[in-house]
């Protein structure tokens, strides 16, 4: 789901804090399920495997990421540093959103459809729903989430440069969440479900700790996180560079099966060639 993420307006919370308390289950592609909880004033997102988790703090804009495993509190408000792999980035690829009708009953709530396309390309289509970002306040979560998303992008150029123009687009979707309401069913421009909202529970009974975060846990930058992602990238892309011809057999796998387009698989491939060149 990280494909994605921005957003919006307050009074959508009014309405959640009246119930106490909102759960919103979300289920990708792979079948993999993530929640999000908010009282109104704070959220909390749990991501697919059940472990990791998001703190939101409406008020304060903050986000923090908690990973028990390493028993770290990622601070996701500060800048990401460049990686500088793949030279200058693209320029950004504008989301066109369009009515379409009425669309399906998702979650309990009715929908319209909006086609989806970036300079005329199609990219899939959504179906949002007002009634239910004013129930919910998802507006607050793809806002937090789309801002992370946007400086992650833009700390790897290169990254960015090797995604379809949709890819990108997609990133600044939820700029027009204000107007359409919320997404609770994305799909693909093969008609695929990408991700879509199972349940909406309005007067949900939140536990007293569901927005607490250990004391104990170390507080880290996402900074020196993403030094860390960015690290792991150039290893990545350093043994893929010196065993170009399985990389390749494996890229034109990826292009076979769909997975990956024509376009993408020349990015990638001029991507790693941008990253020899800096050796």
């Amino acid at each position: 789901m990280i494909r994605g993420i921005a957003g919006f307006t307050l009074f959508a919370w009014f309405s959640v804090t009246a119930f106490g308390g909102a759960l919103v289950d979300f289920r990708d592609r792979s079948g993999q399920d993530s929640q999000f909880l908010s009282d109104g004033k704070m959220g909390r997102l749990n991501l697919a495997g059940g472990k990791t988790y998001i703190i939101l703090d409406f008020a304060k804009q903050s986000m923090k990421g908690v990973l028990p495993e390493h028993k770290e509190v990622l601070d996701m408000g500060g800048g990401i540093p460049s990686s500088g792999l793949g030279g200058p980035a693209p320029e950004k690829s504008a989301m066109k959103v369009e009515p379409e009708g009425d669309g399906p009953e998702v979650a309990g709530y009715e929908t319209q459809r909006y086609k989806l396309s970036v300079n005329g390309e199609f990219c899939g289509s959504v179906f949002a729903s007002t009634e239910a970002m004013e129930d919910t306040g998802l507006d607050q979560m793809f806002r937090a989430l789309q801002r992370v998303a946007e400086r992650t992008v833009k700390s790897m150029p290169g990254v960015q440069s090797a995604m379809t123009p949709c890819q990108r687009g997609k990133t600044n979707t939820f700029d027009h969440i204000a107007s359409i309401g919320a997404p609770l069913r994305s799909l693909d421009d093969k008609g695929e479900v990408d991700v879509e909202v199972t349940r909406i529970q309005t007067d949900f009974s939140l536990p007293p700790d569901t927005f607490a975060i250990p004391n104990d846990y170390k507080v880290v930058s996402v900074a020196d996180k993403m030094k860390q992602v960015q690290a792991q990238l150039r290893s990545q892309l350093q043994k893929l560079q010196n065993n170009m011809p399985e990389t390749e057999r494996k890229l034109a796998e990826l292009q076979k099966s769909g997975k990956l387009s024509r376009e993408s698989v020349q990015k990638l491939k001029h991507l790693l060639k941008q990253y020899q060149s800096q050796q």
